[in-house]
């Protein structure tokens, strides 16, 4: 491209400055436009990601329960693949670096239940102020725990649960599933 009458103008010369700092300031506002557009998104995708956890908590109701470490000794029901039992918070008790909570599960039904395994998830509560979504389960832990013991029908039946390794803040949230392998019923004569 030829130039020259930039040279030969000095108004065409102060004219395209001006033109070229118009561009460059609305590509800066437009930037800043997008970068908001962008949080925005992100924080509604969070917001959408959460919706569809408390979705898929609704639809399988009872699958797991959250444990409010603030309210022991409260029961809520919890329904397994083999039954439907009722789970209670007794007492947590800290130890160097994890925590040991000591769970009442009552089986209300006729049947023995063995081969219990606890799936526990836990970590910090969720903040959505602080942490994104994917932040926030990136810091959960979980493991399996199998028990050797009975569940014995009609009666509650006390587990602990070791969670290590936790802090005071990793019981903000506390999940629990359970799973058995065996039912044993009494065979009528």
């Amino acid at each position: 491209m030829d130039y020259s009458y930039q040279r030969k103008n000095p108004l065409l010369r102060i004219l395209f400055v001006i033109i070229m700092a118009a561009v460059i300031c609305c590509s800066k506002e437009n930037n800043h436009k997008l970068t908001k557009e962008i949080v925005s998104l992100e924080s509604q995708i969070d917001s959408l990601k959460l919706a569809l956890k408390i979705h898929e908590i609704v639809t399988k109701p009872d699958e797991s329960i959250v444990l409010d470490v603030s309210a022991p000794k409260t029961y809520q029901k919890l329904n397994s693949t083999t039954g439907t039992f009722l789970v209670s918070l007794l007492d947590i008790q800290p130890y160097l670096d994890w925590y040991k909570l000591i769970i009442n599960i009552g089986n209300p039904s006729s049947a023995d239940y063995r081969g219990l395994k606890c799936h526990v998830k836990w970590g910090p509560a969720w903040n959505d102020k602080i942490d994104s979504y994917e932040s926030w389960t990136s810091k959960i832990k979980e493991k399996d725990i199998s028990f050797a013991e009975e569940l014995t029908s009609g009666y509650w039946n006390k587990i602990n649960l070791v969670l290590s390794p936790a802090t005071s803040n990793d019981l903000g949230y506390v999940e629990l599933s359970i799973t058995t392998d065996a039912v044993r019923l009494l065979v009528a004569q």
